[in-house]
């Protein structure tokens, strides 16, 4: 199984993610964790998002260890 996560770094998105743990995902699988920012393209912007879609990935590693996280 493949799962596209759009992490924003809100408290939604953390909720989002906590929720995953219950969806019935299959133990073996492959996650893409997105994060954008607005057009601005500043790498201050750039970096951040980065930040945020890397503790996102750290997040969902340690509730689907098995899985490989992009």
């Amino acid at each position: 199984m493949k799962v596209l996560v759009a992490y924003d770094g809100s408290i939604y998105a953390d909720t989002a993610l906590e929720d995953l743990r219950r969806a019935g995902l299959p133990e073996d699988g492959e996650a893409l964790v997105l994060c954008v920012t607005d057009g601005d393209g500043s790498a201050h912007k750039l970096a951040e998002a980065d930040g945020l879609a890397e503790a996102a990935s750290v997040k969902l590693q340690s509730y689907f260890p098995k899985w490989k996280i992009l």
